[in-house]
């Protein structure tokens, strides 16, 4: 790096700090380890013939199995070992199939390219000039996607019937599980990459909501 490029960089002014939003990090918290552990439990305990009522819940059965909540200092190596219960590789492999497709999708089929909202505050590089102007880049083509999920979920089912679909019955733990693999990796990631300078050298402009310098909290915006 030259050291005009070094020069520059370090004239950069840093990205705004806003406010918390959603009751700030603890919020975040609760989002990110609530939503998950609900979403389960409505898995294991909604039951045919009474529905996801809890009333009807049997007390028996714990709110996940193999979980003893009666014993708070096994909790966390029962909850792991839930966790790795609920793997299912199959599942796992279609979900990222389905992730994969939605990703080339979105290159491959046309739609128009807007901008988004003013990111606001202060910050960026001489490249992006005034911050208070930035604006990103988005490609719009999700209602074209959808159509094509569309057409292809029609075409399984005129030529192969249901039998296809009947996966997402069999497997519906070992999706559940995936989704939030595949949803934890990509904000970490994203938050991870949002740290490394951009082709020229120079801080990337972050969105104000997810730029407060709390991790957990910036994480959980990425979500």
């Amino acid at each position: 790096m030259s050291k005009r490029l070094q020069s520059t960089r370090r004239q950069t002014p840093p990205n705004p700090k806003p406010e918390y939003e959603f009751l700030g990090p603890p919020g975040a918290v609760g989002m990110l380890t609530v939503l998950p552990l609900i979403t389960y439990g409505l898995y294991f305990n909604c039951r045919e013939g009474f529905g996801c009522v809890p009333a009807f819940w049997d007390s028996k059965d714990g709110i996940w199995p193999s979980v003893n909540l009666s014993k708070p200092q096994d909790l966390l190596p029962d909850l792991y070992k839930f966790l790795l219960s609920t793997w299912d590789t199959d599942a796992f492999l279609v979900y990222s199939a389905f992730m994969v497709f939605l990703f080339v999708a979105y290159f491959v089929i046309p739609g128009n390219v807007v901008e988004g909202t003013i990111v606001g505050g202060v910050g960026g590089s001489p490249l992006t000039k005034d911050r208070s102007n930035y604006k990103l880049k988005y490609k719009v083509n999700a209602l074209r996607t959808m159509m094509l999920i569309g057409v292809m979920f029609a075409a399984t089912l005129w030529t192969k019937g249901v039998t296809p679909f009947l996966f997402l019955h069999s497997h519906f733990l070992g999706l559940i599980t995936a989704s939030l693999v595949w949803t934890f990796g990509v904000s970490i990631f994203v938050y991870v990459w949002s740290f490394l300078p951009d082709s020229n050298g120079q801080e990337k402009i972050l969105a104000v909501g997810g730029n407060t310098g709390n991790m957990i909290y910036d994480v959980s915006e990425r979500l």
